[in-house]
């Protein structure tokens, strides 16, 4: 479902301001929202032996209906009801179940959180003319942060772990507020929505 976004948060976040919501309000809205929307990110998985892989993803969202795609990975859900299909294309297997759902819809729900706090108030070129918000998620196993728009749709994450493995950052570089009605169903998982520029490294300055 790439930028340093915890050196971001900490460079940006506004001080002094009391936060416009809680933390489990600002996860609950990405778990929530209706908003339609179709998101392009560009991501970097940094390795302990410092080898970076670079790729994209997209996340599609219409009324609570959701889809996420990755270079390997595609997955539908339906939000409200917590049911979902998550299409493995490295091995062409569909694994369908409630899991599936959770990791899509929103802020990832499998994971263990022993602590969740709003660290600031951040301006975005796709939050205008509000302001994100920045999370940090505690967990047994890693440090999750996050940059969520006002109506929840999610603009940095960072995926930090507590001992050895990789580390994941991501940004968004496009977003737009469509997203097809035929996106969502199971047979729609045959066909990659996301166009081929979105499938290459952004232009510096996009």
């Amino acid at each position: 479902m790439a930028i340093g976004a915890a050196l971001l948060f900490a460079a940006m976040a506004t001080g002094g301001a009391a936060p416009a919501a809680t933390a489990d309000e600002v996860i609950a809205r990405t778990r929530t929202t209706s908003a339609t929307y179709s998101a392009y990110f560009w991501n970097v998985i940094t390795f302990p032996d410092g080898e970076t892989i670079a790729e994209w993803s997209a996340e599609f969202h219409k009324g609570r209906l959701h889809r996420v795609e990755t270079p390997r990975d595609r997955i539908v859900a339906n939000c409200a009801d917590g049911t979902g299909t998550h299409f493995n294309l490295m091995t062409s297997e569909l694994r369908r179940g409630p899991d599936v759902a959770r990791s899509a819809c929103g802020i990832d729900a499998n994971g263990s959180v022993l602590s969740a706090e709003v660290t600031g108030q951040v301006p975005h070129r796709f939050a205008a003319p509000g302001m994100a918000t920045a999370l940090r998620l505690v967990g047994a196993e890693t440090v999750r942060t996050y940059t969520v728009s006002p109506d929840g749709v999610l603009l940095t994450f960072g995926v930090d772990p507590l001992g050895a493995g990789p580390r994941l950052t991501g940004a968004i570089v496009a977003l737009q507020d469509t997203a097809d009605d035929d996106l969502f169903s199971e047979e729609s998982l045959e066909q990659s929505a996301v166009p081929p520029e979105y499938q290459a490294e952004p232009k510096p300055g996009a």
